[in-house]
């Protein structure tokens, strides 16, 4: 190949790169943001929300020492709200 050929297809990689970046920037600016249920700087743990009847599935995170369902709905999403330490009802709290 000559260094012709080379230039030419390097100008088309760098091309290929920027169309994908400006692909990957859009995507990112559509996020949406999402109440975190963390209170005190508690280690958290990650859970999978369905979206309920929306169904726009996500993550969550959560500091309830209690959880064992990872993948259960957010409090928004009619998901019950989790047990925060120091507020267990079965204490009377």
């Amino acid at each position: 190949m000559s260094s012709r050929g080379t230039k030419s297809a390097n100008t088309a990689a760098a091309v290929r790169t920027v169309a994908n970046a400006e692909k990957e920037t859009t995507t990112m600016a559509e996020t949406t943001a999402v109440r975190i249920f963390v209170l005190d700087g508690r280690p958290v743990h990650v859970h999978s929300c369905s979206g309920g009847s929306s169904r726009q599935s996500h993550t969550w995170e959560c500091d309830s020492p209690y959880c064992e369902v990872m993948k259960d709905d957010c409090p928004d999403h009619g998901g019950s709200e989790r047990v925060r330490l120091g507020k267990e009802p079965w204490r009377g709290r």
